[in-house]
């Protein structure tokens, strides 16, 4: 994928990369890199913004009231992180999400690793990530 191509999927017509935060984006650029390497990662929306969803759940989102990187994991590994002071748990209107990690502090390397891991905690082995009600 051409750069410009890249610039306009990840802008979706909106302000342009270089004008976003450098976490905008840097996870914009992420979430193209994700796209090319697997289809089932796209662009949605959660709580009046922009987000990244495989196959139509929570991936991750950016910036949601000054977070950093929200991403979506297991329990276990969202204490860990937040244990190791790499993350902090996101409450929205107070309510903590047991699934999501906020994670602050730009570092690519450590994004799209987490990036990686939410995918396969999704939708693990390709998987559909769309949950069904037991019958």
């Amino acid at each position: 994928m051409t750069n410009q191509l890249c610039e306009r999927r990840a802008t979706k017509g909106r302000l342009p990369l270089s004008a976003r935060s450098p976490n905008e984006a840097a996870f914009w650029e992420l979430i193209a890199e994700l796209e090319r390497e697997d289809r089932r990662v796209q662009e949605g929306t959660i709580m009046g913004g922009r987000c990244a969803r495989v196959q139509g759940e929570f991936l991750a989102l950016v910036d949601y009231k000054n977070s950093g990187l929200v991403v979506k994991l297991p329990r276990g590994r969202v204490a860990q992180l937040i244990e190791d002071g790499l993350g902090r748990p996101f409450a929205p209107a107070g309510k903590v999400f047991g699934e999501w990690v906020a994670i602050p502090t730009l570092d690519r390397r450590r994004w799209r690793s987490l990036l990686k891991e939410s995918i396969s905690f999704v939708a693990p082995d390709g998987a559909p990530a769309k949950r069904t009600k037991p019958s």
